[in-house]
């Protein structure tokens, strides 16, 4: 211990060091200080204010970080000190911890009415929290005290752009500026106001400024990527979304920003806006990086989660959604983005209530306005939907392409004798789809005069019937037509004005139809063609942002040009029609579209053909509005317009809906069209022979659900595996069509007995499906579990790697593949392990009762009744792509497995699913894991199912349950997994527990 006169002059020393600036001599007198006396309040308060400005200057969180830790001691030993609130709560701000500083500087205030400094910074705060009203009185009480304090001034600016005075915040931006106020990020601001006030010149010239001062720190570097990237308010911390600007120089600010401050969540997450329409991927990465910096970065849980949905990974982004509404229940955007997950799921009911309950924070929100109208559409509520499908006019992306008039908009008052204007939106099959009312407002009103204002390349197609329809033609063109009209209306309102329900659509089928010379023409320019004429569409415009899930490659359509009596006729449009050539299918498919001009071609080509299969386009539109038979291959997140769960369209009576049953799956959907095809060909083009989607003449004949042991099973058997004894059977299970041995004990008979295997087990693999990426399943057996999750992976658009080393078990897996028609999957015949080589196992006899889940593989036994089969790294098959779940089980070899996945586990992080069967090996493998970043815990599923898929109650496993270990890598969780206990004690196995 030192006597009070050595701690004096220590102190003496320490801050004639600090204001010298000599921080790091200061920090060794301070930290000898708190050596000798760990409550030392003074040398605590030096210390944490050395390190916050080191950690300021050097960018390192982890200083700035300790700095506050210490801070927090401080105020430990006195709470009732201003000043140490205040410096506490400027720590916590650097942190980008604005709740938390607020609350310092909130205390420091109380505790000194008169501390100046205290007052200030909480009225920053408050603005960063987005309690704009309190950081508005705050504010004014500071400039009433010091009216030209830089600082407040500059504050002021920010506060008047986020209450929509961007004059007033010019004004204040540019005092600040008089006052001595030259830093880079309030030139930014001032420059993002001057833009605001429509002054584009002067901002280009502000922000210029700001990059000529130099030294920009990472804050004035991010403010200069949003004012490139063209985002409005920056305060609003729930936006989602930016208007459209030089992408490539907010991106290069965005990137200097990071490379300044590594941990910057907003940064992140705006480049990932940047980065999203160009590179998705790397914007998922953008996503994901904020939220690592900052989980509680609301924005990029949204953000994160838009991108999931249009991915299809609906379940992950509602987790995304959720927890964004978990930090701030009153955000729209979450509340919109999780509705709309819902909707995509089918989810119907609970889609409505978040629509509805977004609209109770935002009564006026006309986002969730219109996507309720959408969703009510789509059940076939009109009466209810229209109106508010209404408010898509004030959807800020609707609002720029509204046409601008003078004259009013129609309300669906009596028309009388004046003159109407109904104007074009949307896209093409939008106006050939709703044409059809342009002749019932005729009717309804026939002293009016109609002006149809029509898109060009529609023009020629509707000229022949728009004195039929009672309406004038005028081609929209950039500017108004020189016409005289007393009120205009929308075309998609008209169903509202005119009352339409779902039992009254207007179908008065063809109301279209090519010129007859045209038709002439083209039959002469196709030329005689035997046979069914069928015309064929694979992709979407790509000016809509579900162009890519409602589109095929023209490779998957496959198994359709396999069907015999049929010429195939190209109606594809645009750089996709390039995929004939790129397939080899240039003799396949005839393919003229290069010389259609408009729709009025393509009607008349139409008019040549026996029917028209594709996906959701114009074309399908119009061959219903011709009359002509039209197969729609439909996405599962369907239209609104095609309803649900119906093969028909009360829009067009002539077509039929194929329909994903699950997202992403178009195979099942090309096979389901193949075979109705075939059916249509051999009945000369008649109705449609609808038939079961069934993988084969022999599963035709197997029940509906249950076992079949019939004598094609056991010739199936013979052929499969050359072993008739086998008995195979075949069981239609929960995830599909299984060919099983009976003489496994548990998987074998669980399938033919449940109609499934551990399927607690299965679900809890299919609920950590919510990243992107690939599933690798190690020890798959004979596809039990594999099935569902290929279904998954199919429905993500995503492959899955599977293994398995028993010979006759792998055959087995692969039968079940094919039955099942996955495409996904590639299948390896191998173990894996930590090094590459060969392993032997015990093989059982397969045609006497056995637990064919529980061989080992072995690097060193070897002799009578062991077989050799290879052993390979994980890494060396995983390749590029990212791997989202690896499931192991492979009885007590899965830490050689995981030794052998080290990079693939480094480099994805993907979640894994092992099993843990205690013993030896149950204390190195769970270490291992943890050393790798992996949170883990116990899943200890009973093999018995109460609700199994066969319905059967009894139970002819007891107790017997599996021991697996769910692993997260830390970075992806935050809390605890619901129901589940964590892994602590390395040295503990559950099943022994008493």
């Amino acid at each position: 211990m030192e006597d009070g006169s050595g701690r004096a002059e220590k102190i003496g020393r320490l801050a004639a060091r600090f204001d010298a600036g000599d921080l790091a001599a200061a920090e060794d007198v301070a930290r000898g200080l708190v050596a000798d006396d760990p409550r030392d309040e003074q040398a605590l308060h030096f210390l944490a204010q050395i390190l916050f400005r080191q950690g300021q200057a050097k960018k390192i969180a982890d200083l700035t970080q300790e700095a506050a830790d210490l801070m927090k001691t401080v105020l430990e030993i006195d709470p009732t000190n201003a000043s140490y609130n205040n410096d506490y709560g400027v720590m916590l701000a650097a942190l980008g911890r604005w709740w938390d500083a607020a609350a310092a500087y909130e205390m420091a205030s109380v505790l000194d009415r008169n501390h100046f400094d205290a007052r200030f910074n909480l009225a920053l705060a408050l603005f960063h929290i987005g309690q704009r009203e309190r950081a508005r009185a705050g504010l004014d009480q500071v400039l009433a005290l010091r009216p030209d304090l830089p600082d407040a001034l500059a504050l002021d600016g920010e506060l008047l752009r986020a209450e929509g005075e961007p004059a007033k915040a010019v004004e204040a931006f540019r005092k600040a500026i008089e006052r001595g106020s030259e830093t880079p990020i309030v030139h930014v601001n001032l420059g993002l106001a001057l833009r605001e006030a429509g002054r584009d010149e002067e901002a280009l010239e502000a922000v210029r400024v700001a990059e000529r001062i130099g030294d920009a720190d990472a804050n004035t570097c991010f403010q200069l990527g949003n004012f490139y990237r063209g985002e409005g308010k920056t305060g609003d911390k729930d936006r989602g979304e930016g208007k459209t600007g030089d992408k490539a120089l907010a991106e290069r600010h965005y990137r200097r920003a990071l490379a300044l401050f590594p941990d910057f969540s907003e940064a992140y997450n705006n480049l990932g806006l940047v980065l999203r329409d160009s590179d998705p991927l790397q914007a998922m990465e953008c996503f994901v990086y904020a939220l690592m910096s900052n989980p509680a970065c609301v924005s990029a849980h949204i953000n994160l989660g838009s991108m999931r949905a249009q991915d299809g990974l609906f379940e992950a982004s509602i987790l995304n959604f959720k927890y964004a509404l978990k930090l701030d229940p009153r955000s729209v955007n979450a509340r919109n983005g999780l509705a709309l997950a819902y909707q995509c799921m089918h989810r119907l009911d609970e889609s409505e209530q978040a629509f509805r309950r977004s609209l109770e924070v935002q009564p006026e929100g006309s986002e969730a306005q219109t996507c309720l109208g959408v969703l009510l559409l789509l059940c076939g509520r009109y009466r209810e939907g229209w109106p508010y499908y209404e408010n898509r006019w004030r959807v800020p992306d609707r609002i720029e392409k509204r046409p601008e008039f003078s004259q009013p908009e129609w309300t669906g008052d009596d028309l009388g004798s004046r003159t109407l204007l109904v104007y074009t939106e949307q896209g093409y099959g939008d106006n050939l789809q709703f044409a059809r009312y342009l002749p019932l407002l005729h009717r309804r009103y026939p002293q009016a005069k109609l002006y149809y204002w029509c898109l060009p390349p529609l023009l020629r197609l509707f000229k022949s019937h728009a004195a039929g329809w009672g309406v004038e033609l005028q081609a929209r063109t950039a500017e108004l037509p020189p016409l005289s009209f007393d009120a205009r209306v929308a075309l998609l309102s008209l169903p509202l004005h005119l009352d339409t329900t779902l039992e009254d659509i207007p179908a008065d089928i063809p109301y279209l139809a090519s010129p007859p010379e045209l038709i002439e023409k083209w039959a002469t320019r196709l030329g005689p063609l035997p046979g069914k004429r069928v015309g064929l569409v694979w992709s979407g415009s790509e000016s809509y942002l579900s162009q890519k899930r409602r589109s095929v490659r023209l490779k998957q359509f496959g198994p359709l040009l396999e069907v015999g009596g049929i010429h195939w006729v190209s109606l594809q449009k645009g750089k996709e029609a390039g995929q004939i050539a790129e397939e080899d299918l240039t003799g396949r498919i005839i393919d003229v579209m290069d010389e259609v001009e408009d729709f009025a071609d393509t009607a008349a080509i139409i008019a040549n053909l026996d029917l028209v299969i594709g996906v959701d386009t114009a074309v399908l539109h119009l061959a219903g509005a011709m009359g002509k038979p039209v197969w729609l291959l439909n996405r599962f997140d369907t239209d609104w317009r095609w309803l649900l769960e119906r093969e028909d369209s009360p829009w067009y009576p002539t077509l039929r809906i194929f329909r994903q049953t699950s997202f992403g799956d178009w195979d099942s959907v090309v096979s389901r069209v193949a075979e109705t095809l075939t059916g249509w060909v051999i009945e000369g083009g008649s109705d449609p022979v609808w038939t079961l989607d069934v993988p084969g003449a022999l599963l035709k004949a197997a029940p509906a659900s249950g076992a079949d042991d019939s004598p094609d099973a056991r010739v199936l058997a013979k052929q499969v595996f050359g072993d008739e004894r086998l008995n195979y059977r075949i069981a239609h299970a929960r995830h599909g069509w299984m060919l099983v041995n009976p003489n496994d004990v548990y998987i074998g008979q669980s399938l033919l007995e449940y109609g499934e295997y551990s399927e607690i087990e299965s679900a809890c693999l299919h609920r950590c499906l919510f990243k992107p990426g690939r599933i690798v399943e190690i020890g798959a057996n004979m596809g039990s579990h594999t099935i569902g999750l290929a279904k998954a992976a199919a429905a993500r658009g995503e492959q899955m790697l599977v293994f398995e080393p028993q010979p006759v078990v792998f055959q087995n897996l692969c039968a079940n593949l094919a039955l099942n028609g996955l495409r996904n999957v590639r299948a390896w015949p191998f173990a894996c392990g930590d090094e590459t080589g060969m392993v032997t196992l015990a093989e059982p006899d397969y045609a006497r009762p056995g637990n064919f889940g529980g061989v080992e593989v072995s690097r060193t036994e070897d002799g009578p009744g062991r077989v050799a089969v290879p052993c390979v790294r994980l890494d060396d098959f995983v390749g590029e792509g990212d791997v989202a779940l690896v499931k192991i089980d492979v009885e007590g070899f899965e830490l050689a497995v995981l030794r052998g996945a080290d990079e693939t586990l480094r480099r994805w992080r993907p979640i894994l699913y092992v099993e843990n069967n205690g013993g030896d090996e149950s204390k190195a493998l769970i270490e291992w894991l943890w050393s790798r970043g992996y949170r883990l815990f116990w899943h200890i599923p009973p093999l018995f199912n109460p609700g199994n898929f066969f319905g059967r109650p009894a139970n002819r496993y007891g107790n017997i349950v599996s021991c697996n270990m769910i692993c997260m890598p830390k970075e992806f969780l935050e809390g605890d997994l619901p129901g589940l206990d964590e892994i602590v004690d390395s040295s503990e196995y559950p099943l022994s527990r008493k």
